[in-house]
């Protein structure tokens, strides 16, 4: 079985349970509720990448992971929503991580971090119909690599399966650890309250 269609058969439960819990629209009825949503998404990306760039040498892995980075989009997205860079450095940062302790529990964890940005073009849709953002103005987060996305996510694809390949035995880690990053965002927007504005 490909590595992806492993990936995506265990962590379906737990996808849709995030899906679910987030109910992503009801942020969008006004910029202050879309604001904290992002600082959310930030608390969890901003550790999180910098505990992936740490583990590994991804140049020696054949892959740019600079330029996946999703963190300056919530940073430019959040300025765009009148924070400072001093506002975005205060914000509380998740220590609920998964934990990533080899490149199959690396590629586990892009694999949820990438997939994000499949949904986040469905996601732009409903935010732009809701709130007057686009791509350029607190919505890049959203929008990932916009017109890219679909050749981002297959270039990911490939990479992760030659990867697979090479390596069979990494695909437990890659599944506990894709899992565990649902947890992690599950148990971060557990408890926080988007109602009172």
């Amino acid at each position: 079985m490909p590595l992806l269609t492993s990936l995506k058969n265990h962590t379906a439960t737990a996808h849709a349970a995030l899906e679910e819990q987030l109910d992503i629209q009801r942020h969008f009825q006004s910029e202050e509720l879309y604001r904290r949503l992002l600082e959310s998404f930030y608390s969890l990306y901003a550790p999180l990448e910098e505990r992936l760039a740490e583990l590994i040498d991804w140049n020696q892995k054949n892959w740019d992971f600079e330029i996946r980075r999703k963190t300056p989009w919530l940073e430019n997205d959040l300025s765009n929503l009148g924070m400072t860079g001093n506002d975005v450095a205060a914000l509380s940062l998740s220590n609920g991580l998964p934990e990533i302790k080899n490149l199959g529990a690396a590629v586990g964890c892009l694999y949820v971090l990438e997939g994000s940005t499949l949904g986040g073009q469905m996601i732009t849709k409903l935010l732009q119909r809701s709130l007057p953002l686009t791509a350029e103005k607190a919505g890049a987060f959203f929008a990932g690599y916009r017109e890219q996305t679909g050749l981002r996510w297959r270039e990911f694809g490939m990479w992760a399966e030659a990867l697979a390949r090479d390596d069979p035995g990494m695909e437990a880690s890659a599944v506990n650890a894709a899992k565990d990053t649902f947890d992690s965002f599950a148990l971060r927007f557990k408890n926080l309250n988007f109602t009172n504005v």
